[in-house]
């Protein structure tokens, strides 16, 4: 039984931990190593080396965890999410998992190869442009642009093109405002103690539905209009719930994380000034070695997802650490990307650090359950960078502001509001950038 001193050191954890989760799981289990949390509830297990991390993910042994199974403090947010985002390919595992991989490959694979022909047009740099210009105004400065909502339009915008073959320019916005609604509802059920405030007539149950069925109405008015040509139609014509639950998936996780690494690779260019020449030096050759430097480092120091939840399925000894069947474990990435195996200065962004070797930041998850959508993600990631730093300087109106771990991704307190500045280009760079859009 708990002495007084130590309940209240746990209550006082728990609060810490529901504040800023990252800080916590640091001092118990520092980048390189692993640990044990017990915060109110349960124990559970934090890895934070990469060697460790990489292994459990790559093992059927360990499956995703499911709500239910995380501790007190961690289950409403996990609930919530899982309510928003439907049935896709993320919440799956075993061999329900494995089936839909096999359904949904020809399709990422079909539209990556769409996603080349997009990069230069109506989808590409003039309309990430145009989507700059719409959303200037921000923070009541008229020259301040919100960088997520214009990340997070254009990575929506792109993902209907490639997915459902059509453009959903006019209800971008749309999405995006449903998407504020789903994180602001999953930060308010991180914030609550119990799960059962997901049900009934509790705010944060409301802002979960709601949140819900915005996505889920315009989901299912962009399958209505779906044309046969696009990569999803042959699977909506037998099952139009699967298509519905990826696209749910998509709008939510896959928006985020892409929109959140255009976010962060942006603020560490806006820090590192040099970075921004030698991109645009490359460009004009055409090289990108660079520009998937900085997109790397990047999501090392802030990848799209810092958490990744496994359960063992039996007893199971990693590199001496034992993880007893049916623990929680929190395979922390952010934390496993800082691990000293990256060299002695873990924390700093050095984009040539990819060309020392190294092992490959946990970036979209490893091995075989690795993110299907990866390889989009960075395509888009890239094309935003590319369109941005050619096209001007990004300053940020807070260029200090620390991440704030969310359920998953990473975000900026105060969000990423910040000016643009139009570069004066020269006769030679105009011409690197006609012969790109030709």
């Amino acid at each position: 039984m708990l002495s007084l001193g130590d309940a209240l050191a746990t209550v006082a954890e728990a609060r810490a931990f529901r504040r800023n989760p990252l800080e916590v799981l640091a001092r118990r289990a520092p980048p390189g190593r692993c640990g044990r949390l017990h915060i109110a509830t349960r124990p559970f297990d934090v890895v934070s080396s990469h060697e460790v991390a990489t292994a459990i993910l790559r093992d059927p042994r360990f499956i995703k965890a499911p709500g239910p199974l995380a501790p007190l403090e961690a289950m409403p947010a996990a609930l919530a999410y899982a309510r928003v985002i439907g049935g896709g390919l993320p919440l799956l595992d075993g061999e329900e998992a494995l089936a839909r991989r096999r359904l949904l490959g020809p399709v990422y694979a079909r539209a990556h190869q769409q996603q080349l022909l997009l990069d230069d047009g109506v989808h590409g740099r003039a309309r990430l442009l145009a989507l700059i210009d719409e959303h200037r105004g921000a923070a009541g400065h008229d020259d301040v642009v919100d960088l997520y909502r214009v990340a997070a339009r254009f990575a929506v915008e792109k993902l209907f093109a490639l997915f459902l073959g059509q453009s959903c320019e006019a209800i971008s916005n749309g999405i995006v405002v449903g998407l504020d609604d789903a994180a602001a509802a999953i930060d308010a059920a991180a914030q609550s103690v119990l799960p059962w405030t997901l049900d009934g007539p509790w705010p944060v149950a409301r802002g979960v539905r709601r949140a819900r069925e915005t996505l889920l109405s315009l989901a299912e008015s962009a399958l209505d209009t779906l044309p046969a040509t696009a990569p999803f139609s042959a699977i909506a014509d037998s099952d139009r719930a699967i298509v519905v639950d990826e696209i749910l998936t998509s709008m939510v996780a896959g928006t985020d994380t892409t929109a959140l690494s255009i976010c962060w690779t942006l603020t560490f260019l806006a820090r590192h000034p040099s970075w921004c020449s030698r991109l645009r030096q490359e460009a004009a050759t055409g090289s990108t070695t660079s520009l998937t430097a900085v997109i790397r480092e990047s999501q090392r120091l802030c990848p799209p997802l810092w958490q990744t939840p496994r359960v063992p399925t039996q007893d199971v000894v990693i590199d001496g650490y034992r993880f007893e069947q049916g623990a929680f474990v929190m395979v922390c990435l952010a934390l496993a990307n800082r691990d000293p195996v990256f060299g002695d200065d873990v924390d700093a962004f050095d984009p040539a650090r990819a060309a020392r070797g190294g092992p490959s930041p946990l970036s979209f998850g490893h091995g075989p359950r690795s993110c299907i959508g990866g390889r989009l993600a960075l395509s888009t990631i890239e094309a935003a960078i590319a369109a941005i730093v050619d096209s001007g300087d990004v300053a940020f109106v807070d260029p200090d502001a620390e991440a704030r771990p969310l359920l998953f991704g990473l975000k900026r307190e105060g969000g990423f509001p910040a000016r643009l500045t139009p570069r004066v280009t020269t006769a030679s760079s105009s011409a690197s950038a006609s012969a790109r859009a030709g």
